[in-house]
Order: structure tokens, then C-alpha cells, then sequence
């Protein structure tokens, strides 16, 4: 890609046995930096910024989804939830002329859990004014 651009990256929801959800609605949040989408256990973050590659798109969203999750485990006593990167949505801003055919990468989830607790019918709310510290991230 001679200009590469990151449009949205996209994670898996992952929880313990403990929470469950039976159809929650959409969760959403917008920052400066991006907007965040939360359905069916998948969480897309479209980026507002240009950021030409994947690390630095991560390093913007994953210090609100790491907030998110610790928010989230002091309200319930223990961690029972975590966003797991899947992929990006890169583009080429300046694309070459058509060539040969490109590699396309499809991904499939299955979900296998327990339930320990009734289902929860919505997601927990995305951190507004909650951030992680060095200092809350140790504890």
C-alpha cells in the first residue's frame, strides 16, 4: 500500500462464564478519536484521525477498551470481561491500478460458555470519565 489508512478496528468480546447477555441492544460511545459500536459480541471502533497503521489506531483505542474492562471489574468484583483484537480495516488512500487478485481474510466466532447468572439484557456502559492510571492498572 503506498498510502495506508486505518478505518476501523474491530475486537471479539470475550466474558467469563459469570456474565452472559440475551440479546443486550447496541452500546456506543463517541471520543474524539474515534467512535465505538458494541452488537453481538463484536466491537467495531471507526477512527475519526488518519492513522496510517494498526499499532498506532490500537494504541489510541485500546487505553478507553482496557479502561472499560477494569471499570467493569470493580463494579462486579472480579474480571469478567475483555476485548481481544480481531482485525483491521485498512485502505489504501492512493491505490495502485488493478492487478491481480488480493488475499481476502475471512473470520468466524463460535461462543461455548456456561451460565452461572441470569443473562444480563445490556452491555455494561463504556467508560465516560474513567481512566487507568500506571497506578490503577497495578492494582
Amino acid at each position: 500500500m503506498s498510502d495506508p489508512h486505518v478505518v476501523a478496528l474491530r475486537y471479539r468480546l470475550e466474558t467469563d462464564p459469570s456474565l452472559t447477555f440475551a440479546n443486550p441492544p447496541p452500546c456506543e460511545l463517541e471520543t474524539n478519536e474515534f467512535t465505538l459500536r458494541l452488537a453481538d459480541g463484536v466491537l467495531t471502533c471507526m477512527m475519526k484521525a488518519h492513522y496510517a497503521s494498526v499499532d498506532d489506531a490500537r494504541a489510541v483505542v485500546e487505553p478507553v477498551l482496557r479502561a472499560w474492562e477494569l471499570k467493569v471489574a470493580l463494579q462486579r468484583g472480579k474480571r469478567e470481561m475483555q476485548f481481544v483484537f480481531q482485525a483491521p480495516e485498512v485502505i489504501d488512500r492512493d491505490p495502485t491500478p488493478p492487478g491481480p487478485l488480493r488475499e481476502v481474510q475471512a473470520m468466524a466466532t463460535i461462543y461455548i460458555g456456561t451460565v452461572d447468572r441470569p443473562p444480563q439484557d445490556h452491555y455494561p456502559a463504556p467508560p465516560v470519565r474513567f481512566s487507568v492510571s500506571p497506578d490503577v492498572e497495578t492494582l
